[in-house]
């Protein structure tokens, strides 16, 4: 379709009542599960959403691995259309397909990404309805459009799928070209279902089409599910039959002043677009109301010569879904017909107003480790019905509850997780009877074993089972009142990616019974299980603007039991077990002993190329050791202070174990008068790069200190890295120690 056409919005807001639009009362009234109903025929989509995938009777693999290495190979490969009833399964493993493969006239076929990711696997052409071709040439395998120059609209196709019973699941399918009009995907059958797909373009994106000439038996429905549909003008447009529900409909920026999202060109009789519990969003930069919720695609009519009942006249009704504020309303017909609520069979029904929310903030471009590789969005992209507002620890837990699509959880209290040790203690475990038992001078170094310590891990189990909340993948958990956070537990990220943790005081990870390890550092220990934040196996991780402390209860004031103070927490945020690109900025760690940790263990070799993490304008209150210490990662530490308010309980801020290749700079730390090795700690690592570093309003070099002491002679500054982002710094004439102390943890907490 033609970006030539004009951007006429109608004047009405599209807001949430029904009389929004008028249409015939069929239309309005239509229920979802009337909508892909066909000649008496019923279709009832499958549901897909958190299925597992079959058993894969095919594999594309770009590398050799699998049975075919392009999508066209494992078409061809497919069964005919009527020969069988049984559904191929094609598994895609992640790659770039950069083919234009055509699915046509074959049996019932599933098509997948072979991970949750649909990102991993793309699809992607760069052909547009311009695009020069020889006239006597195919435009594409499944649209020959010969005796042109040019492909034409519905040549440019990266994938058209010209059969019917088909899913699609689990992949991107892309038009890179933006010169002109350029489809992503064109889909051309009955019974067509797509879930947790991503089609990305410009403009007409995604068409429709009803096969021709439509029969009983090939109608020209389609189901879209959980799926993100991108462009600019027209992206969703033709003349079939489609649900699309519980996605979202993303308006582009930088290549248009205006567009529309649906263009559907419904003929006399049949349904159009039926749009539900969706989102209508935009990137940054498309201007408010200045794309239409959708116009009529009067196809092949001149301007001024459409007749109803007789012409296609587009019909699209968008129900219980979130308007952007880009939306600005119906638009004219591409052959100028000015929008009618009289004549048009669009309407709006039981929708609302997406407002600006900083729960769907994206990390910025460049803003550390976590923004490379795709970035992090979290949450961002949730439905409506997938932003949940939470006040207790049920609530919580509901919303955390397992489902593949993105969720936004916004904390509205300080929320308690933990409890007395009551609540969890094991009617076996006497505390008192377990310190006799186990006092070294009796039992001496062994480790405790027996009656007493079954009773302590039963304690300790129950205790970790009620207070350990854990985050799934594309989540945003945001603070949004006043104190609002989460007290007496712990956010563990478990191999999961996508995450973003902001605005939460995060308090007192309390561990009601620590583990004693009678062998640990030679004169035996007591170990905590909780960390406020633990990262473990996580990647693409934002950790912004949170308040994290050990509440009223710090371990300064625990009691010694067999020589050594009680443990009741371990760290405040820790990252281990291969986690990678996180973004830990402007967060207020208060006064803590071993803060911040960066792999688990010397053993963990296989954290080597991972443990990607940026820590960026924090401020480290007080805290002992750990802020942070560092094995095997590329850690880069900037901008941060560190406030040390007593010398005597100062071990070390950054610390350089094994493996470790740290660059800090511009940090400031603010002392009782330390000496510059005091602020660094050599644990094993070998290499360690700093600049800009500012002791007590004084610039100091680290590395020739830390050179001066016996651990740290032969440290090289050869990191062998280099950050592949310009980080944001604070604005230009501000004290950065005072943007630092004024801009970090959760707002409304004192700093």
């Amino acid at each position: 379709m033609r970006l030539r056409a004009c951007l006429a919005l109608a004047l009405a807001w599209l807001a949430a009542s029904p009389g929004c639009a008028t249409v015939d009362a069929p239309a309005a009234a239509a229920e979802p599960g009337d909508w892909l109903v066909h000649a008496g025929d019923r279709w009832v989509p499958a549901t897909l959403q958190g299925t597992p995938l079959p058993r894969a009777d095919l594999v594309v693999a770009a590398d050799g691995s699998g049975t075919h290495t392009t999508l066209q190979a494992a078409f061809d490969a497919l069964p005919a259309r009527g020969s069988t009833s049984a559904r191929t399964t094609i598994l895609v493993r992640p790659g770039t397909y950069r083919e234009r493969p055509c699915l046509r006239d074959k049996a019932p076929v599933l098509l997948a990404g072979d991970t949750a990711d649909a990102a991993a696997v793309r699809i992607v052409a760069a052909t547009s309805h311009a695009t020069p071709k020889a006239p006597e040439a195919d435009a594409h395998p499944c649209h020959a459009h010969r005796g042109h120059a040019v492909h034409g609209t519905s040549g440019s196709a990266t994938l058209i799928v010209a059969s019917s019973d088909v899913q699609l699941r689990r992949l991107t399918v892309e038009n890179e070209a933006r010169d002109a009009q350029a489809v992503a995907l064109t889909l051309r059958g009955d019974r067509i279902q797509l879930d947790g797909v991503r089609l990305m373009g410009w403009q007409d994106t995604l068409l429709l089409r009803r096969p021709a000439p439509p029969s009983p038996d090939n109608a020209g429905r389609v189901f879209i599910a959980n799926s993100v549909i991108a462009g600019d003008v027209d992206f969703v447009f033709g003349d079939a039959t489609a649900h699309i529900t519980d996605s979202t409909l993303l308006s582009r920026a930088g290549r248009s002043r205006g567009g529309h999202v649906l263009a559907p060109s419904t003929r006399p009789g049949q349904r159009g677009f039926l749009v539900t519990h969706s989102r209508f969003a935009a990137e940054p930069g498309v201007a408010p109301g200045s794309v239409s919720l959708g116009r009529a695609w009067d196809e092949g009519v001149p301007a001024g010569q459409w007749q109803a009942a007789v012409l296609p006249n587009g019909e699209a009704v968008v129900r219980g879904s979130a308007l952007g504020q880009h939306i600005g309303g119906w638009a004219a017909s591409t052959s100028r017909r000015p929008f009618d609520p009289a004549v048009n069979r669009f309407a709006t029904e039981g929708n609302t107003a997406d407002a600006d929310d900083p729960a769907r903030a994206v990390l910025a471009e460049g803003d550390g480790w976590a923004s490379q590789d795709g970035g992090t969005r979290g949450g961002s992209d949730a439905l409506p019905r997938d932003v949940h507002t939470v006040r207790t620890a049920a609530e919580l837990r509901a919303a955390l509850a397992p489902h593949g699509r993105p969720r936004i959880v916004k904390v509205a209290a300080f929320i308690e997780l933990g409890g007395p040790e009551e609540r969890f203690r094991d009617h076996a475990f006497d505390r008192a009877a377990f310190e006799r038992q186990f006092d070294p001078a009796t039992w001496g170094l062994r480790a405790p074993e027996g009656p007493l310590e079954e009773a302590r891990r039963r304690s300790a189990a129950a205790q970790r089972e009620a207070v350990t909340v854990k985050l799934p993948s594309r989540t945003t958990l945001i603070g949004v009142a006043p104190g609002a956070g989460l007290h007496g537990g712990m956010l563990l990220l478990e191999r999961v990616s996508d995450v973003i943790v902001r605005g939460l005081h995060l308090s007192d990870a309390y561990d009601h019974f620590p583990a004693w390890d009678p062998a640990d550092n030679r004169h035996g220990e007591w170990n905590s299980l909780y960390d406020n934040v633990s990262l473990v196996g996580a990647t693409r991780v934002w950790i912004h603007q949170n308040t994290l402390d050990d509440g009223q209860r710090p371990d300064a004031a625990a009691r010694n039991v067999f020589g050594r103070r009680m443990q009741h927490h371990d760290g405040l945020l820790d990252i281990t077990r291969e986690s990678d690109l996180v973004t830990v900025s402007q967060n207020h760690f208060c006064p803590h002993d071993k803060t911040s940790l960066v792999g688990g263990s010397d053993r963990h070799t296989s954290d080597d190329g991972r443990l990607r993490i940026t820590y960026r304008h924090n401020l480290w209150d007080g805290v002992q050791e750990r802020a942070p210490r560092v094995r095997h990662g590329r850690v880069h530490v900037l901008g941060n202070v560190y406030r040390v308010r007593d010398a005597r309980y100062h071990g070390y801020s950054i610390g350089l174990g094994l493996g470790s290749r740290v660059l800090a700079e511009h940090n400031h730390w603010l002392t009782p008068g330390l000496p510059p090795e005091r602020l660094v700690r050599v644990l094993g690592g070998t290499r360690f790069a700093e600049r800009g570093s500012v002791l007590d309003g004084r610039s100091v070099a680290l590395l020739p200190a830390l050179r001066a002491t016996p651990a740290g002679a032969a440290l090289s500054d050869d990191i062998g890295w280099a950050p592949p982002y310009a980080a944001p710094s604070p604005p230009v004439g501000q004290d950065p120690v005072a943007w630092v102390l004024q801009n970090t943890g959760a707002p409304g907490l004192i700093r």
